[in-house]
């Protein structure tokens, strides 16, 4: 898969979850600001690999990463704040 076709908006990204739900497969979620990538974000995202089928990661636009405001996903429902830019990996 192309990496444009992996960038997903929120509509895209539902109807993507809706299929992998559909055929059985689990789905894990990782959240995070990653302007300069560094060791920690991949072991991070490798974890969080593991643990699923598929993994979404969810970035976060510099202006929510400096905000006091954190970003957060209740639950296994797959909703995306309107501050966080979701990406499939």
């Amino acid at each position: 898969m192309a990496s444009a076709a992996k960038i997903l908006g929120r509509p895209a990204l539902l109807e993507r979850a809706a299929a992998w739900r559909a055929g059985g497969t689990s789905i894990a979620l990782a959240n995070g600001c990653f302007d300069i990538l560094h060791v920690g974000h991949v072991r991070y995202l490798q974890a969080a690999a593991a643990e699923a089928d598929h993994l979404v990661v969810a970035v976060n636009f510099d202006a929510s990463a400096s905000s006091p405001i954190q970003v957060s996903v209740i639950g296994c429902r797959l909703g995306v704040a309107p501050r966080v830019k979701p990406l499939v990996i």
